[in-house]
Protein backbone atom coordinates (compact mmCIF):
# COMPACT_ATOMS: atom_id res chain seq x y z
CA UNK A 1 0.00 0.00 0.00
CA UNK A 2 1.52 3.67 -0.95
CA UNK A 3 1.94 6.06 1.54
CA UNK A 4 0.26 8.97 1.08
CA UNK A 5 1.99 12.37 -0.27
CA UNK A 6 2.66 14.72 1.82
CA UNK A 7 1.59 18.15 1.17
CA UNK A 8 5.54 19.53 0.58
CA UNK A 9 8.72 18.36 -0.79
CA UNK A 10 11.55 20.31 0.63
CA UNK A 11 14.40 19.74 -1.53
CA UNK A 12 17.96 20.74 -0.15
CA UNK A 13 21.07 20.73 -2.59
CA UNK A 14 23.93 20.09 -0.32
CA UNK A 15 27.51 20.82 -1.70
CA UNK A 16 30.45 20.62 0.98
CA UNK A 17 28.37 22.07 3.86
CA UNK A 18 29.06 19.89 6.31
CA UNK A 19 29.56 22.86 9.06
CA UNK A 20 26.26 24.21 8.36
CA UNK A 21 24.16 21.04 7.65
CA UNK A 22 22.76 20.30 11.16
CA UNK A 23 21.16 23.76 11.24
CA UNK A 24 19.74 23.91 8.01
CA UNK A 25 18.40 20.20 8.46
CA UNK A 26 17.02 20.87 12.08
CA UNK A 27 15.45 23.88 11.03
CA UNK A 28 13.45 21.83 8.60
CA UNK A 29 12.13 19.53 10.25
CA UNK A 30 10.86 21.27 13.23
CA UNK A 31 8.18 23.15 11.58
CA UNK A 32 5.23 23.25 12.64
CA UNK A 33 3.83 22.30 9.41
CA UNK A 34 4.79 18.47 9.57
CA UNK A 35 3.16 17.43 6.49
CA UNK A 36 6.14 17.59 4.24
CA UNK A 37 8.81 14.83 2.94
CA UNK A 38 12.67 16.11 3.30
CA UNK A 39 14.78 15.04 0.27
CA UNK A 40 18.37 15.90 0.65
CA UNK A 41 20.85 16.10 -2.81
CA UNK A 42 24.58 15.38 -2.32
CA UNK A 43 25.78 16.48 -5.05
CA UNK A 44 29.16 15.02 -4.69
CA UNK A 45 30.06 16.63 -1.16
CA UNK A 46 33.80 15.79 -0.55
CA UNK A 47 33.23 16.63 3.09
CA UNK A 48 30.99 14.30 5.46
CA UNK A 49 27.81 16.35 4.45
CA UNK A 50 26.75 12.30 3.30
CA UNK A 51 27.42 10.90 6.76
CA UNK A 52 25.77 14.30 8.79
CA UNK A 53 22.67 13.07 6.48
CA UNK A 54 22.75 9.65 6.88
CA UNK A 55 22.36 10.25 10.88
CA UNK A 56 19.38 12.40 10.36
CA UNK A 57 17.20 10.19 7.98
CA UNK A 58 17.56 7.04 10.70
CA UNK A 59 15.94 9.48 13.06
CA UNK A 60 13.04 10.57 10.68
CA UNK A 61 11.34 8.88 8.24
CA UNK A 62 9.95 11.81 6.08
CA UNK A 63 14.01 12.21 4.96
CA UNK A 64 15.05 10.76 1.33
CA UNK A 65 19.28 11.01 0.48
CA UNK A 66 19.96 11.32 -3.07
CA UNK A 67 23.42 10.76 -3.54
CA UNK A 68 24.97 11.86 -7.21
CA UNK A 69 28.15 13.07 -8.93
CA UNK A 70 28.52 16.84 -8.94
CA UNK A 71 27.16 18.22 -11.54
CA UNK A 72 25.44 21.97 -10.18
CA UNK A 73 22.74 23.18 -8.31
CA UNK A 74 20.64 23.11 -11.35
CA UNK A 75 21.21 19.56 -11.57
CA UNK A 76 20.81 18.68 -7.88
CA UNK A 77 17.57 21.18 -7.77
CA UNK A 78 16.29 18.54 -10.91
CA UNK A 79 17.08 15.30 -9.15
CA UNK A 80 15.35 16.48 -5.93
CA UNK A 81 12.47 17.41 -8.64
CA UNK A 82 12.63 14.26 -10.15
CA UNK A 83 11.84 12.53 -6.78
CA UNK A 84 9.41 14.58 -5.47
CA UNK A 85 5.98 13.48 -4.85
CA UNK A 86 4.05 16.33 -3.17
CA UNK A 87 1.96 18.90 -4.68
CA UNK A 88 4.01 21.67 -3.81
CA UNK A 89 7.58 21.92 -4.08
CA UNK A 90 10.12 24.50 -1.67
CA UNK A 91 13.92 24.63 -1.71
CA UNK A 92 16.47 25.54 1.12
CA UNK A 93 19.95 25.88 0.42
CA UNK A 94 22.58 23.41 2.85
CA UNK A 95 23.74 26.53 4.13
CA UNK A 96 20.62 28.73 4.95
CA UNK A 97 18.12 27.96 7.53
CA UNK A 98 14.45 28.37 8.39
CA UNK A 99 11.91 29.38 11.02
CA UNK A 100 9.33 26.97 12.32
CA UNK A 101 6.71 28.73 10.54
CA UNK A 102 8.28 28.76 7.12
CA UNK A 103 6.28 26.54 5.28
CA UNK A 104 3.27 27.08 7.61
CA UNK A 105 3.26 31.03 6.19
CA UNK A 106 3.36 29.58 2.74
CA UNK A 107 1.05 26.79 2.50
CA UNK A 108 -1.67 28.69 4.11
CA UNK A 109 -1.99 31.08 1.09
CA UNK A 110 -2.15 27.93 -0.95
CA UNK A 111 -4.99 26.31 1.28
CA UNK A 112 -6.79 30.04 1.44
CA UNK A 113 -6.84 31.22 -2.47
CA UNK A 114 -5.44 28.19 -4.61
CA UNK A 115 -2.36 30.14 -5.81
CA UNK A 116 0.48 28.62 -8.16
CA UNK A 117 3.34 30.07 -6.40
CA UNK A 118 3.83 31.69 -2.85
CA UNK A 119 6.43 34.36 -2.97
CA UNK A 120 7.94 35.46 1.00
CA UNK A 121 10.78 37.59 2.29
CA UNK A 122 13.53 36.30 4.04
CA UNK A 123 16.10 37.51 6.43
CA UNK A 124 19.80 37.67 5.43
CA UNK A 125 22.16 37.12 7.88
CA UNK A 126 25.80 38.11 8.60
CA UNK A 127 28.23 37.48 11.31
CA UNK A 128 25.10 37.68 13.69
CA UNK A 129 23.32 40.70 12.30
CA UNK A 130 20.08 40.35 10.97
CA UNK A 131 18.08 42.27 8.23
CA UNK A 132 14.51 41.85 6.99
CA UNK A 133 14.11 41.88 2.87
CA UNK A 134 10.52 41.86 2.10
CA UNK A 135 8.86 41.95 -1.26
CA UNK A 136 9.02 45.01 -3.18
CA UNK A 137 5.00 44.17 -3.76
CA UNK A 138 2.31 44.35 -1.23
CA UNK A 139 0.76 41.37 0.48
CA UNK A 140 -2.10 39.73 -1.41
CA UNK A 141 -3.09 37.77 -4.21
CA UNK A 142 -2.69 38.78 -8.03
CA UNK A 143 -4.58 37.31 -10.25
CA UNK A 144 -5.66 38.57 -13.80
CA UNK A 145 -4.69 42.40 -14.67
CA UNK A 146 -2.41 42.49 -11.39
CA UNK A 147 -0.79 39.74 -12.29
CA UNK A 148 0.66 41.26 -15.63
CA UNK A 149 1.66 44.36 -14.13
CA UNK A 150 3.67 41.79 -12.24
CA UNK A 151 5.01 39.85 -14.58
CA UNK A 152 5.84 42.59 -16.73
CA UNK A 153 7.61 44.17 -13.97
CA UNK A 154 9.29 41.01 -12.17
CA UNK A 155 12.49 42.04 -13.76
CA UNK A 156 12.81 45.19 -13.30
CA UNK A 157 10.36 47.31 -11.29
CA UNK A 158 11.17 50.84 -11.79
CA UNK A 159 14.61 52.57 -10.99
CA UNK A 160 17.86 50.55 -12.00
CA UNK A 161 18.13 47.98 -11.40
CA UNK A 162 15.67 47.21 -8.79
CA UNK A 163 14.07 43.56 -9.44
CA UNK A 164 10.05 43.27 -9.01
CA UNK A 165 10.30 39.57 -7.85
CA UNK A 166 13.22 38.38 -6.04
CA UNK A 167 15.10 35.69 -8.09
CA UNK A 168 15.49 33.54 -4.97
CA UNK A 169 13.55 30.37 -5.19
CA UNK A 170 13.88 29.43 -1.63
CA UNK A 171 11.75 32.14 -0.38
CA UNK A 172 8.75 30.69 -2.67
CA UNK A 173 6.56 27.99 -2.74
CA UNK A 174 5.99 26.04 -6.20
CA UNK A 175 3.27 24.60 -7.73
CA UNK A 176 4.86 20.92 -8.67
CA UNK A 177 3.51 20.54 -11.99
CA UNK A 178 4.01 24.03 -13.27
CA UNK A 179 7.64 23.91 -12.03
CA UNK A 180 8.26 20.33 -14.11
CA UNK A 181 7.44 22.32 -17.18
CA UNK A 182 10.18 24.40 -17.09
CA UNK A 183 12.80 23.32 -14.44
CA UNK A 184 13.89 20.40 -16.85
CA UNK A 185 14.11 22.29 -19.85
CA UNK A 186 16.74 24.80 -18.08
CA UNK A 187 20.08 24.06 -19.32
CA UNK A 188 22.87 22.82 -17.00
CA UNK A 189 24.82 24.98 -18.58
CA UNK A 190 23.74 28.21 -16.89
CA UNK A 191 26.06 28.61 -13.75
CA UNK A 192 25.42 31.99 -12.94
CA UNK A 193 21.54 33.54 -12.25
CA UNK A 194 20.01 30.09 -11.61
CA UNK A 195 17.48 31.05 -9.63
CA UNK A 196 16.44 34.03 -12.20
CA UNK A 197 16.24 31.43 -15.21
CA UNK A 198 13.98 29.19 -12.45
CA UNK A 199 11.84 32.19 -11.36
CA UNK A 200 11.23 34.29 -14.19
CA UNK A 201 10.31 31.00 -16.49
CA UNK A 202 8.20 29.77 -13.95
CA UNK A 203 6.00 32.91 -13.23
CA UNK A 204 4.28 33.80 -16.59
CA UNK A 205 2.64 29.70 -16.02
CA UNK A 206 0.80 30.87 -12.94
CA UNK A 207 -3.14 32.18 -13.14
CA UNK A 208 -2.63 33.42 -9.80
CA UNK A 209 0.56 34.57 -7.27
CA UNK A 210 0.41 35.18 -3.32
CA UNK A 211 2.94 37.78 -1.89
CA UNK A 212 3.36 37.79 1.91
CA UNK A 213 6.10 39.70 3.76
CA UNK A 214 6.74 36.93 6.45
CA UNK A 215 10.57 36.49 6.61
CA UNK A 216 11.20 33.00 8.00
CA UNK A 217 13.70 32.33 5.67
CA UNK A 218 17.57 33.14 7.32
CA UNK A 219 19.37 33.15 3.95
CA UNK A 220 23.57 33.14 5.29
CA UNK A 221 26.02 35.65 4.05
CA UNK A 222 29.06 33.21 4.30
CA UNK A 223 32.52 35.26 4.74
CA UNK A 224 34.38 33.32 1.46
CA UNK A 225 31.52 34.31 -0.30
CA UNK A 226 31.53 38.24 0.20
CA UNK A 227 34.82 38.35 -1.16
CA UNK A 228 34.29 37.90 -5.22
CA UNK A 229 36.95 36.35 -7.28
CA UNK A 230 37.29 37.17 -10.53
CA UNK A 231 36.74 34.62 -13.60
CA UNK A 232 37.89 35.18 -16.79
CA UNK A 233 36.20 37.93 -18.68
CA UNK A 234 35.65 34.83 -21.37
CA UNK A 235 33.92 32.97 -18.76
CA UNK A 236 32.41 35.89 -16.87
CA UNK A 237 30.49 37.02 -20.90
CA UNK A 238 29.70 33.16 -21.44
CA UNK A 239 27.66 33.12 -18.60
CA UNK A 240 25.65 35.86 -18.54
CA UNK A 241 24.84 35.30 -22.76
CA UNK A 242 23.75 31.73 -21.41
CA UNK A 243 21.30 33.17 -18.86
CA UNK A 244 20.00 36.06 -21.01
CA UNK A 245 19.56 34.37 -24.05
CA UNK A 246 17.69 31.59 -22.13
CA UNK A 247 15.30 34.19 -20.65
CA UNK A 248 15.19 35.95 -24.12
CA UNK A 249 13.57 32.47 -25.44
CA UNK A 250 11.60 31.54 -21.96
CA UNK A 251 9.72 34.75 -21.95
CA UNK A 252 9.41 36.72 -25.19
CA UNK A 253 5.79 34.68 -26.31
CA UNK A 254 4.70 35.68 -23.13
CA UNK A 255 5.29 39.11 -21.85
CA UNK A 256 5.29 41.86 -23.99
CA UNK A 257 8.12 41.80 -25.92
CA UNK A 258 8.91 45.71 -26.22
CA UNK A 259 8.99 45.96 -21.95
CA UNK A 260 10.82 42.94 -21.71
CA UNK A 261 13.63 43.75 -24.05
CA UNK A 262 14.56 46.95 -22.38
CA UNK A 263 14.48 44.90 -19.12
CA UNK A 264 16.65 42.08 -20.78
CA UNK A 265 19.21 44.69 -21.48
CA UNK A 266 19.01 46.61 -18.32
CA UNK A 267 19.16 43.60 -16.54
CA UNK A 268 22.45 42.34 -19.06
CA UNK A 269 24.31 45.75 -18.39
CA UNK A 270 23.50 45.50 -14.40
CA UNK A 271 25.22 42.20 -14.59
CA UNK A 272 28.05 43.53 -16.62
CA UNK A 273 28.43 46.40 -14.14
CA UNK A 274 29.11 44.20 -11.43
CA UNK A 275 30.55 41.76 -13.20
CA UNK A 276 33.29 43.33 -14.43
CA UNK A 277 33.36 46.26 -11.86
CA UNK A 278 31.93 48.58 -14.75
CA UNK A 279 35.73 49.56 -15.99
CA UNK A 280 36.03 47.56 -19.27
CA UNK A 281 39.10 49.41 -21.11
CA UNK A 282 40.81 52.18 -20.14
CA UNK A 283 39.02 54.13 -22.72
CA UNK A 284 37.42 57.14 -21.37
CA UNK A 285 34.12 56.85 -23.60
CA UNK A 286 33.20 53.83 -21.95
CA UNK A 287 33.84 54.56 -18.66
CA UNK A 288 29.80 53.79 -16.95
CA UNK A 289 29.61 57.21 -14.56
CA UNK A 290 28.52 59.96 -15.82
CA UNK A 291 31.10 63.15 -15.30
CA UNK A 292 34.39 60.33 -14.32
CA UNK A 293 37.05 61.43 -15.92
CA UNK A 294 40.27 59.68 -16.43
CA UNK A 295 42.88 60.41 -13.56
CA UNK A 296 40.47 61.49 -11.29
CA UNK A 297 40.46 61.54 -7.75
CA UNK A 298 37.22 59.15 -6.66
CA UNK A 299 35.60 58.42 -3.43
CA UNK A 300 34.38 54.83 -3.74
CA UNK A 301 31.13 54.35 -1.63
CA UNK A 302 30.39 50.63 -1.13
CA UNK A 303 32.50 47.27 -0.43
CA UNK A 304 30.17 44.33 -2.32
CA UNK A 305 30.71 42.90 -5.31
CA UNK A 306 30.22 45.84 -7.62
CA UNK A 307 32.52 47.71 -5.31
CA UNK A 308 35.10 44.89 -4.91
CA UNK A 309 35.76 44.35 -8.61
CA UNK A 310 35.57 48.08 -9.18
CA UNK A 311 38.82 48.49 -7.74
CA UNK A 312 40.18 45.35 -8.67
CA UNK A 313 39.44 46.33 -12.62
CA UNK A 314 40.78 49.73 -12.05
CA UNK A 315 44.14 48.34 -11.40
CA UNK A 316 44.34 46.69 -14.39
CA UNK A 317 43.05 49.22 -16.62
CA UNK A 318 43.96 52.66 -14.15
CA UNK A 319 41.22 54.86 -14.62
CA UNK A 320 40.96 56.67 -11.72
CA UNK A 321 43.20 57.40 -8.51
CA UNK A 322 41.38 55.82 -5.35
CA UNK A 323 41.01 58.38 -3.12
CA UNK A 324 39.25 56.29 -0.54
CA UNK A 325 36.99 53.87 0.06
CA UNK A 326 34.13 53.89 2.13
CA UNK A 327 30.83 51.68 3.36
CA UNK A 328 28.53 51.89 6.24
CA UNK A 329 29.53 47.93 6.81
CA UNK A 330 33.43 48.84 7.01
CA UNK A 331 33.98 46.60 10.28
CA UNK A 332 32.42 43.66 8.77
CA UNK A 333 34.31 44.65 5.34
CA UNK A 334 37.49 44.94 7.51
CA UNK A 335 36.84 41.72 8.83
CA UNK A 336 37.22 40.13 5.74
CA UNK A 337 40.07 41.93 4.82
CA UNK A 338 39.57 44.88 2.65
CA UNK A 339 40.80 48.06 3.35
CA UNK A 340 37.48 50.03 3.79
CA UNK A 341 37.40 52.97 6.29
CA UNK A 342 33.84 54.90 8.01
CA UNK A 343 31.73 57.17 6.00
CA UNK A 344 32.13 58.58 10.14
CA UNK A 345 35.92 59.60 10.70
CA UNK A 346 36.84 62.63 9.09
CA UNK A 347 38.50 61.95 5.23
CA UNK A 348 41.73 64.18 4.79
CA UNK A 349 42.33 63.44 1.49
CA UNK A 350 40.54 65.10 -1.61
CA UNK A 351 38.75 63.76 -4.65
CA UNK A 352 37.23 64.77 -7.22
CA UNK A 353 34.41 62.41 -7.79
CA UNK A 354 31.93 60.13 -5.48
CA UNK A 355 31.28 56.59 -6.90
CA UNK A 356 28.29 54.83 -5.91
CA UNK A 357 29.17 50.78 -6.43
CA UNK A 358 25.92 49.73 -6.33
CA UNK A 359 23.09 48.73 -9.02
CA UNK A 360 19.88 49.04 -6.94
CA UNK A 361 18.56 52.89 -7.74
CA UNK A 362 16.48 52.86 -4.94
CA UNK A 363 19.19 53.36 -2.46
CA UNK A 364 21.43 56.11 -3.93
CA UNK A 365 19.44 58.86 -2.60
CA UNK A 366 19.57 57.04 1.00
CA UNK A 367 23.26 57.07 0.81
CA UNK A 368 23.71 60.36 -0.51
CA UNK A 369 21.62 62.21 2.22
CA UNK A 370 24.35 59.62 5.08
CA UNK A 371 26.70 61.36 2.91
CA UNK A 372 25.76 64.54 2.96
CA UNK A 373 25.47 64.36 6.47
CA UNK A 374 28.65 63.32 7.11
CA UNK A 375 30.28 66.05 5.33
CA UNK A 376 31.26 64.49 2.21
CA UNK A 377 30.25 67.09 -1.24
CA UNK A 378 28.11 65.01 -2.98
CA UNK A 379 27.45 67.58 -5.46
CA UNK A 380 30.51 65.19 -6.95
CA UNK A 381 28.33 62.28 -7.30
CA UNK A 382 28.84 60.84 -10.77
CA UNK A 383 25.84 58.35 -11.70
CA UNK A 384 25.92 55.56 -14.04
CA UNK A 385 24.84 56.55 -17.20
CA UNK A 386 21.74 54.53 -18.40
CA UNK A 387 21.32 56.41 -21.70
CA UNK A 388 20.30 53.30 -24.14
CA UNK A 389 22.89 53.90 -27.12
CA UNK A 390 25.46 54.25 -24.19
CA UNK A 391 24.38 50.77 -22.46
CA UNK A 392 24.32 49.24 -26.09
CA UNK A 393 27.38 50.69 -26.95
CA UNK A 394 29.04 49.47 -23.83
CA UNK A 395 28.06 45.61 -24.42
CA UNK A 396 28.95 45.44 -27.51
CA UNK A 397 32.16 46.61 -26.44
CA UNK A 398 32.58 43.45 -24.28
CA UNK A 399 31.23 41.14 -26.67
CA UNK A 400 27.94 41.07 -26.30
CA UNK A 401 26.05 40.62 -29.65
CA UNK A 402 22.48 39.96 -29.46
CA UNK A 403 20.44 40.74 -32.36
CA UNK A 404 16.90 41.55 -29.34
CA UNK A 405 19.47 44.21 -28.03
CA UNK A 406 18.89 46.36 -31.37
CA UNK A 407 15.21 46.06 -31.52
Amino acid sequence: MLKNKPRISVIVPIYNVASFLPKCIESILHQSFADFELILVNDGSHDNSHNICLSYQEKDKRITIINKTNGGLLSARKAGLETARAEFISFVDGDDWVDFDFLASMYRIVELHQVDLVISGHIRAFEGRNEKMTPLYEQGIYTFRDLAELLNNMLNKSTFFQHGVSTYVWNKLFRRELLAEILFNVPNEITMGEDAAITYSYMPLCSSIGITHSCNYFYRQRVNSMVKAIQSSELERSHLINLVSYLNNALSEKLDKVKLRRNLLYYLYSQALVRFGGLISDSESHIPFKGLKKGDRVLVYSSGTFGQRLLAFNKIHNVFRLASWIDLDHMESNDLGLQVDSPFSKIEKQYDSIVIASIDGSQIEQILNVLSLYGFDCSKYVPLILDKEFVISYLSHIGFNFNFLYD
